[in-house]
């Protein structure tokens, strides 16, 4: 089974039992992947950066997920999302410039760094 799982709102808010479910998703021999509207280059904090060592992050930019991994994510083709935002799987990200801009200054997870 392929696996996409969500990181703001869904990581983020029990990062200890998501590593724990993506260790035991692996050992079931499952492919899961963190898929993310995050910016790799603008929204890559150490804090998404640590679970890059778990399991691949595919940052899509706003763009719906499902369009970005089919165009983008390699033979990746989830069967399975776990999102507490399921329209993101299909649109794009209503977020406008300047509540991007916002929470970027306000997320409190320090710096980007680079990929």
């Amino acid at each position: 089974m392929r696996i996409a799982l969500d990181f703001d709102q869904t990581v983020t808010l029990d990062p200890e039992f998501w590593r724990a479910f993506i260790r035991l998703a692996q050992d079931a021999g499952h492919d899961i992947r963190i898929v993310t509207a995050r910016d790799d280059k603008l929204d890559r904090t150490a804090m998404v950066a640590s679970m890059e060592s778990l399991c691949p992050v595919i940052y899509t930019r706003g763009i719906a997920k499902r369009w970005f991994c089919g165009h983008f994510g390699g033979n990746f083709q989830p069967d399975v999302w776990i999102d507490d935002r399921p329209e993101a799987v299909i649109a794009n990200s209503p977020t406008t410039p300047e509540d991007l801009a916002r929470w970027r200054e306000e997320r409190n997870e320090g710096e980007s760094i680079a990929p």
